[in-house]
């Protein structure tokens, strides 16, 4: 073993690995707040902790669509919230809403309806979704097949609901 691990430097990584184990690192960690573990052990586990992989995270997953659609939601929520939110505190900070109206009336078409598309759009997915979520709660459609199904019928109907709103 020792040869492979002077062959080759993965084969060196695993034997380092191997000899210090978690165990090993987590009282070194705790000795070395207290000062009372040798520089030597110290150094040893800090080079142990360089050789270990780091995870890729999401940078070697295929982009799913429930896992696109679950982020999408957590946006479209938070967006959705935010523009309410502060709608809100504008209206009860005294902005007059006849002013709005006045200003929005005003607007060019093509702008007037992009704006009503960015706002309908993701409040439509959105509610969709979120109903998609309430048969999940309910023991509904948990099947892989199934998820995939009720996502593509959530897109559809985030897109006939987008088209009836314009």
């Amino acid at each position: 073993m020792l040869r492979t691990a002077i062959a080759s430097p993965l084969a060196a990584r695993s034997l380092a690995l191997r000899s210090v184990t978690p165990a090993m690192t987590v009282v070194a960690a705790r000795h070395s707040s207290s000062g009372s573990q040798p520089q030597d052990t110290l150094q040893a586990v800090a080079a142990v902790k360089q050789l270990r992989p780091t995870s890729p995270h999401l940078t070697i997953f295929a982009r799913w669509l429930p896992m696109v659609m679950s982020i999408s939601h957590r946006f479209t929520g938070g967006g959705l919230s935010a523009l309410f939110y502060g709608a809100g505190l504008a209206a009860a900070a005294g902005a007059g809403s006849a002013d709005f109206v006045q200003a929005v009336a005003a607007l060019p078409a093509p702008i007037f309806y992009a704006g009503k598309l960015a706002i309908a759009a993701p409040f439509a997915y959105h509610t969709v979704n979120g109903i998609r979520h309430l048969a999940w709660d309910s023991g509904r459609f948990l099947t892989l097949d199934a998820v995939y199904k009720t996502g593509y019928v959530t897109l559809g109907a985030t897109a006939s609901a987008r088209s009836l709103c314009s």
